[in-house]
């Protein structure tokens, strides 16, 4: 697998016609706005760029525009795109992951699974156990044999408390039973310069955050069923023989939930077509990012299916800080 490796799902041939004939129902007359709940810069923020430039030529010509929102971890983002027009022309660029755990974590806010309708997935993060590169650790097997016959409690960075790579690293921690403490960053460049300056043994962090600073950290473990092509030699933590509950993020698409049918399936073969353009591959591929697309139908499939499976893990986690 190479660094241009792009790992890309779709549809079937047959969901693609289907697809192809219900949109021409539906044309777009003026530009389309994507809102971000994050500043300018970071991954989410890129991914929609991307999408935005390779979009033009899928949707009747007409252009994407990026509307940065932050505020309150993006919810201030998804709840203008709940209450603006259902008709396809405001959309909300989602961490999936994270708004699920949020969702649960808070107990409140934005249930994307009921009160957006998905067009679809664009990408995927995945988080990654760090060390420092002078470590003598090659795979997560070691690591997880020294931690545990640790005679103090190890420090760990994150991303901040309820997010996803502290909930990810968390889960790990706690199916081996390890004895760590967890200090909490203000993202993901805070946690790898204090892992890079000793002030923590390890980190947890999305695996985009790896490059660049090949010289200084390494991961020892994916915390994915699949490989990162952008970093190389990164095994998974299922490649090495490590189970855990795993958490990651799709970059998901969202429109109001009362947008038609018609409407969700022009932007959906619209975003599939632009997902799979040379234009998209190199803005993403040039940030490390990668491309992962997933149809509305499973996009919200994944959604239900992860806020199921992840509630018990993150409850307990969240119970675990409590204490």
């Amino acid at each position: 697998m190479t660094r241009r490796t792009v790992l890309v799902g779709g549809a079937t041939a047959m969901g693609l016609a289907m697809l192809g004939k219900s949109a021409s129902a539906q044309s777009f007359t003026k530009p389309i706005e994507i809102v971000v709940g994050q500043p300018p810069g970071g991954g989410t923020d890129t991914y929609a760029r991307a999408i935005a430039s390779a979009l033009t030529p899928f949707l009747d010509g007409q252009a994407a525009v990026v509307v940065n929102r932050p505020g309150g971890n993006a919810v201030l983002a998804i709840e203008s795109v709940m209450s603006s027009r259902p008709d396809g022309y405001t959309l909300s660029m989602t961490s999936g992951g994270t708004a699920v755990i949020k969702r649960i974590w808070d107990g409140n806010g934005p249930d994307i699974a009921t009160d957006m309708r998905p067009v679809a997935t664009i990408g995927m993060y995945a988080s990654c156990v760090v060390v420092r590169k002078d470590s003598p650790h090659q795979n997560i097997n070691s690591w997880i044999e020294e931690v545990k016959a640790s005679q103090r409690p190890v420090l760990w960075g994150h991303t901040g408390r309820g997010s996803i790579h502290h909930i990810a690293g968390q889960a790990l921690l706690s199916e081996y039973g390890l004895p760590t403490r967890d200090v909490p960053f203000q993202g993901a460049p805070d946690a790898r310069n204090a892992l890079v300056n000793g002030e923590v043994e390890f980190a947890v962090f999305g695996t985009q955050n790896l490059t660049g600073f090949e010289e200084q950290v390494r991961t020892i473990g994916i915390l994915s069923t699949d490989r990162d092509p952008f970093v190389e030699g990164g095994k998974t933590i299922i490649e090495q023989g490590v189970r855990a509950p795993l958490f990651f993020t799709p970059i998901i698409l969202h429109a109001p939930k009362d947008t038609p049918d018609d409407v969700i399936a022009k932007l959906e073969n619209a975003v599939r077509q632009a997902t799979e353009s040379e234009e998209y591959k190199k803005l993403t591929g040039t940030a490390a990012l990668v491309v992962y697309f997933r149809s509305a139908d499973e996009t919200q499939s994944w959604t239900k299916t992860a806020t199921e499976e992840w509630r018990p893990v993150i409850e307990q986690v969240k119970q675990q800080n409590a204490g």
